[in-house]
């Protein structure tokens, strides 16, 4: 009987705009032993999936062991119309993080 190989997607997203603390809260969810963070601090998935498909997604967690979350940080997402549909063509209903912050003048 063959093995099959689970290929892993991220079931967690973190949307995010610039100057959230998101490299902090990246840094931090890396040493949790049961979130797999991918290679690099995002994927850029949404921005090259055009290019690269979802194979270029199962490289960026090839070093997931079966840690129950595999969690994505996404920066430019958030600013597109509609960003949710695009979410969910590719996952299965992933926890969504909103990291915002209030500019005062």
């Amino acid at each position: 009987m063959e093995k099959k190989t689970i290929k892993p997607l991220p079931n967690c997203l973190v949307l995010t705009v610039p100057k959230t603390g998101s490299t902090s809260l990246s840094d931090t969810m890396r040493d949790h032993p049961d979130i797999c963070m991918p290679l690099g601090k995002e994927t850029w998935f949404f921005d090259d999936f055009c290019n690269h498909g979802l194979e270029y997604l199962h490289e960026k967690y090839s070093h997931w062991r079966g840690e129950k979350v595999i969690c994505d940080f996404v920066s430019t997402l958030i600013n597109e119309e509609e960003y949710t549909t695009k979410i969910k063509k590719h996952f299965d209903s992933p926890k969504l993080i909103y990291l915002i912050r209030l500019i005062r003048q």
